[in-house]
């Protein structure tokens, strides 16, 4: 029984197509890899949204927004509020 051995033509030639599947299968399970990841993040962040935060806006945008009323400082109690609540 004779047995076909490849040539190193051949050989290389195979070694190169080999090579190319192993980075497409490489690449295409990257491309997975992060676009589950940013399902996950969206999920993640859209998720936990605060379904009252129309109405929290609103009602700050009447308070800092109202020139008949000249009682508070508008630029302290803005500062006032960023520094307890995003710092």
């Amino acid at each position: 029984m004779r047995m076909n051995h490849l040539s190193k033509i051949k050989a290389a030639e195979r070694r190169t197509i080999e090579l190319r599947e192993m980075k497409m299968w490489s690449f295409i399970q990257h491309l997975l890899f992060y676009s589950c990841f940013l399902c996950t993040l969206y999920g993640v962040s859209y998720a936990n949204r605060n379904p009252n935060s129309y109405q929290e806006v609103h009602h700050l945008r009447q308070f800092f927004l109202n020139p008949t009323n000249s009682t508070y400082n508008y630029i302290k109690v803005y500062l006032f509020f960023v520094l307890i609540y995003f710092v």
